[in-house]
């Protein structure tokens, strides 16, 4: 494929995407959906260290937990993954909450990382 014809192809491809009819609804609601995956950016986040021998069964051991953290199935899951690969504005907006959950769990991280520290300073100190 030449690198004018790239171009074409990947417009004709987002404009037969955005004319596609509305999809159904996600099985997940919403707000456990952006937990959820807000927990999944932070399991693949922890497996970028991991050795590829045992990557895929760690992958897969994370996956279920966040599956039973949030009371969802894998078939669920994957049905809405798959929905909002097939709405990229529905995808969007959905990312935007979930960058906004992580952004709020760092900020209480980071709270509770002070707080623990003023309390630790404040201790008495004792002398040897």
């Amino acid at each position: 494929m030449n690198k004018r014809t790239f171009p074409i192809i990947l417009s004709f491809a987002l404009v037969i995407l955005a004319c596609q009819p509305k999809s159904e609804p996600l099985l997940i609601p919403s707000d456990d959906l952006i937990k959820a995956l807000a927990d999944v950016h932070i399991a693949e986040g922890a497996l970028l260290s991991i050795r590829p021998v045992v990557k895929d069964s760690i992958r897969d051991l994370y996956y279920s937990q966040i599956y039973e953290i949030h009371g969802i199935t894998p078939e669920s899951f994957e049905h809405d993954i798959g929905l909002l690969k097939l709405n990229p504005k529905l995808m969007e907006k959905v990312y935007e909450k979930v960058m906004e959950e992580l952004n709020n769990r760092e900020d209480k991280r980071k709270e509770k990382k002070d707080k623990d520290k003023k309390k630790e300073e404040e201790k008495p100190k004792i002398k040897k």
